[in-house]
């Protein structure tokens, strides 16, 4: 694509067959993603209601038990809008290629820059509560 997006048709070496794998992959990792924060979300449910009436008198067992539910549950909100985003940027790339349309094409790669972000806090924020639990051993 030596062309810019405005002038002429900027999708004739694009592959939509790639585009649209792309996009079905990207709704089968958000459903995936989706099933597994059910199941943590559960399981961590019946961790605190076993450990309610427990004295956590350690500052790691305080925050395992305490602290950490609550940032595996932003961290599970942050990657489902990513995920979101992500699938709704897919489909966005692959109706502007469909349809011959930069706007679209833009948008759609404003909202997979969007997902990258959160995902990129999302990991951020793993890896600061990973060290938290490692400097609190």
């Amino acid at each position: 694509m030596s062309k810019d997006l405005l002038s002429g048709n900027f999708t004739e070496g694009i592959d939509r067959k790639l585009i649209k794998k792309i996009l079905v992959l990207a709704k089968a990792v958000m459903s995936l993603s989706i099933i597994y924060t059910v199941i943590e979300l559960f399981n961590w449910y019946t961790v605190i209601e076993r450990t309610v009436g427990l004295n956590l008198q350690t500052a790691l067992l305080f925050f395992t038990y305490r602290i950490y539910p609550f940032v595996l549950l932003v961290l599970f909100v942050l990657n489902i809008f990513a995920y979101s985003f992500n699938v709704k940027s897919m489909s966005l790339i692959d109706e502007s290629v469909e349809e011959n349309d930069a706007d679209l094409f833009n948008q759609g790669f404003t909202l997979g820059f969007r997902a990258f972000k959160l995902s990129l806090i999302s990991v951020c924020i793993a890896i600061a509560s990973a060290l938290t639990r490692l400097i609190l051993k």
